[in-house]
């Protein structure tokens, strides 16, 4: 009888946790040049929620300005920062 109420548990954690992710990594070394990302979703996603995972740390002499769907951020100095935004289609 417990086997029943947690078959099903388990198989739904098991479902949300094995959920592909894919990742990019930009490392700036030249701020002469803009550095462009583009997010291309899946054909057929097992569905329908996207999360843009958004982490920036340095250091700079400067002020740098990163524009990031729709947020506008300036960092000067030493910094880091995680911007976390997720959309529910």
């Amino acid at each position: 009888m417990v086997l029943k109420r947690i078959l099903p548990f388990v198989l739904g954690s098991l479902v949300v946790s094995s959920c592909g992710k894919r990742s990019r990594t930009h490392v700036i070394t030249d701020f002469s040049q803009p550095v462009f990302d583009t997010l291309v979703p899946y054909e057929k996603p097992l569905k329908p929620y996207g999360v843009a995972l958004f982490k920036v740390q340095g250091s700079v002499n400067d002020t740098i300005a990163i524009r990031f769907l729709g947020l506008d951020r300036k960092y000067m100095g030493s910094f880091s920062d995680d911007l976390k935004m997720g959309t529910t289609v």
